[in-house]
């Protein structure tokens, strides 16, 4: 009887495993991770990463990456390396001084707070902003805004002339290296740039008061121009590309800034050029004349990506990549300690899943980049030997460079992945309002050129999701990026953190475990056809020739959403795993890829998106297209029309081929239709 009794509950237990393993991921483990994510694990985990100077090539970053393969050891899981040799740049001198109208010289350094013991290392970590070339420059100063290529030419247009002279801008608004070549073009001799704190948002009390910048605080950086090309700048050369700076820079701080701007006189700037320090904001030049001096080397060093995989149950299945970085400019305990440790609890916690019977459909990889800080140079040489051919590197990369910046949850997506990602928010409350995050995070952006999504972006068609609470905070780049900052300001008790790791592990297995990726191809004939009407509203004299007039793409788009909308039937009604996974995604990554440009100049890999011409680190939508209409090229505009209709031809050619092979119909063979390319 009692035999009899507990067989039927065997196979009672083991029909509830069947059914609940064919159940959706989220639904089938959110009460497992919502339970086995560990704040108080994630705390004391960025103790350890955070816990000292960790700059790209130095002993202690190599500590770092130690760390974290103990720790991924830990999980169970069977980390390896990955190692290159780059170049890397180092401060030997730096200096600044105002010459006239009273000479003064300027300390650089940051002040070390008796209330964060971190900072005691101030006078051993002069900020510097990397790759800057070796220079002795005296010139009368300007403000130049932002420094973005608008800001120079209002400048002209105001009768300022800032060739040969020293322009100081403010941190924000578009990336150092479009600074720089905004800069360059507008005949500056050299930069100085400082954190405005208008542009901080919400000034709160500066650190150690509150969470906002102090007066003491600089950015620091890289230089290199890698919204050209990401990665050491020596391999960049090699393939034809100059991402190095023409001009030196420096950081400095708001005391300093404000010193300069109280001597500067000349006409007003626009309104919203003035901030907050106490002067007068004059955009010169003169009286004010400073000297800079730049002295650095190039080094080289050896960066070494930590990686580990949870198998899939198809081996030939393309993988789902979960990155952050190793790299700090100082501590770092925000940016990236905060997303690595975020990454290390996903790791633990899905590592356990796969222990209790989870079998993802496809392999997840997590990735822990070396060299990012320095222009993304762990990353991009990971993925230049996966460009080959026409697969995509990965079917996903979803990249957690820092956990918790604010207090607003912040997600940026390419298209086909903002589906799966509402499910998972649709979950997960805000922990202080309680709303699910659905509701607060609004509609997500394409990720921007600033991070390891850059090479995934730039080189091929690869679907990027960016993932954390928050854009900017008051240490971001400084000396005061700590464990006390973090502790005291950014994540009291590693709330959001903890919040961030479950989105990210349900959103890593809502798209690794599928026997069918979830893509939602519909999202980029959405986007397409949005991106068209914008073109045409920022140039309203295209209208005649702008390519929703052209049938051929009208009728491509059209046929591409209808074997789109097929196939989202069928990956929402078969959401549990599959060991055929591969020969499915085998063809979602040729539709994917159709969009590509394989063997185009980085920027243009792929037909969607690239980097903004104007900000450098922010993404434009159909970049080729945008170009042509600015400059009234109808000719280009056409071919790049023309190249658009063939992708979605494509595209809908390999859907349809994944659809067959579902059906269990016509043997298609994997990838043998829609592989040409353009």
């Amino acid at each position: 009887m009692v035999a009899a009794a507990v067989a039927t509950l065997a196979i009672l237990g083991a029909g509830f495993f069947v059914l609940r393993g064919r159940r959706p991921f989220v639904s089938r483990f959110d009460a497992d991770i919502r339970r086995l994510v560990s704040p108080g694990r994630i705390g004391e985990t960025l103790e350890v990463l955070a816990k000292s100077p960790h700059r790209a090539g130095t002993p202690a970053n190599a500590a770092v990456a130690d760390e974290i393969a103990r720790r991924l050891t830990a999980a169970g899981l069977k980390p390896w390396s990955d190692v290159h040799d780059v170049e890397l740049w180092e401060p030997v001198a730096l200096s600044l001084a105002l010459t006239k109208p009273v000479p003064k010289s300027f300390d650089l350094h940051e002040r070390a707070l008796a209330e964060d013991p971190a900072t005691a290392v101030a006078k051993a970590e002069l900020p510097f902003l990397a790759y800057a070339p070796d220079a002795d420059v005296e010139a009368p100063v300007v403000y130049a805004g932002f420094g973005a290529p608008a800001d120079f030419a209002a400048l002209r247009k105001a009768g300022v002339d800032v060739r040969g002279k020293i322009a100081l801008v403010k941190a924000q608004g578009v990336c150092r290296g479009m600074k720089t070549l905004a800069a360059e073009r507008a005949g500056v001799a050299g930069l100085l740039i400082y954190i405005e704190p208008r542009d901080q948002g919400i000034v709160k009390a500066p650190y150690p008061l509150g969470p906002s910048t102090n007066r003491w605080a600089a950015s620091r950086g890289t230089l290199l121009k890698y919204f050209l090309r990401p990665g050491d700048p020596r391999r960049a050369r090699a393939a034809g590309v100059d991402t190095q700076p023409k001009i030196p820079a420096l950081a400095i701080s708001q005391d300093v800034a404000e010193a300069l701007l109280r001597e500067i006189g000349g006409p007003a700037p626009p309104a919203d050029w003035k901030g907050l320090l106490d002067a007068p904001y004059r955009l010169g030049p003169g009286p004010a004349r400073a000297r800079m001096t730049v002295r650095g080397k190039t080094v080289r060093a050896s960066l070494r990506n930590v990686l580990a995989t949870i198998p899939g149950g198809d081996p030939k299945a393309a993988p789902v990549v979960l990155g952050s970085h190793i790299d700090a400019w100082v501590y770092g305990a925000v940016d990236p300690s905060s997303g690595a440790a975020a990454v290390l609890e996903v790791a633990a916690v899905l590592a356990t899943l796969a222990e209790r019977g989870w079998a993802p459909s496809r392999p997840v990889v997590f990735a822990f980049f070396d060299g990012e800080e320095f222009g993304m140079l762990g990353s991009t040489r990971w993925l230049e030997p996966r460009l080959t051919g026409v697969d995509l590197p990965a079917l996903a990369f979803l990249n957690v460079d820092s956990a918790v910046r604010a207090n607003d949850f912040y997600a940026s997506t390419t298209p086909g992945l903002r589906g799966p990602l509402a499910e998972v928010l649709a979950l997960v409350s805000d922990p202080d309002s309680g709303r699910s995050l659905l509701e607060t995070s609004g509609e997500p952006a394409l990720p921007g050129f600033s991070s390891d999504a850059a090479p995934f972006l730039g080189f091929s068609a690869t679907p990027v999701a960016e993932l954390s609470f928050g854009r900017w905070y008051g240490s971001y780049h400084t000396l005061y990026d700590t464990a006390t900052w973090l502790k005291r300001f950014g994540d009291p008790g590693f709330r959001r953190t903890a919040v961030l790791a479950r989105v990210v592990a349900l959103y890593v297995g809502a798209l690794a475990t599928p026997r069918f990726f979830p893509l939602r191809f519909v999202e980029l004939s959405d986007f397409t056809n949005r991106e068209i009407r914008e073109i045409q509203g920022r140039h309203p004299e295209s209208i005649a020739w702008v390519p929703q007039t052209a049938r051929s793409l009208t009728n491509q788009i059209e046929g591409f959403e209808a074997g789109a909308r097929a196939w989202e039937g069928r990956t929402r009604a078969s959401r549990g795993p599959g060991k055929d996974a591969g020969q499915f995604d085998r063809n979602v990554s040729l539709a994917l890829g159709a969009f590509g440009s394989h063997g185009e100049a980085f920027g243009r890999g792929c037909r969607l998106w690239g980097p903004s011409p104007e900000t450098g680190c922010g993404a434009l939508g159909l970049p080729a297209l945008e170009e042509a209409v600015s400059r009234s090229d109808r000719a280009a505009a056409a071919r790049e029309t023309d190249r658009l209709a063939a992708a979605f031809s494509r595209a809908r050619e390999q859907l349809a081929i994944a659809n067959l092979l579902a059906e269990g119909g016509r043997r298609a063979r994997p990838g043998s239709a829609g592989a040409r390319r353009p």
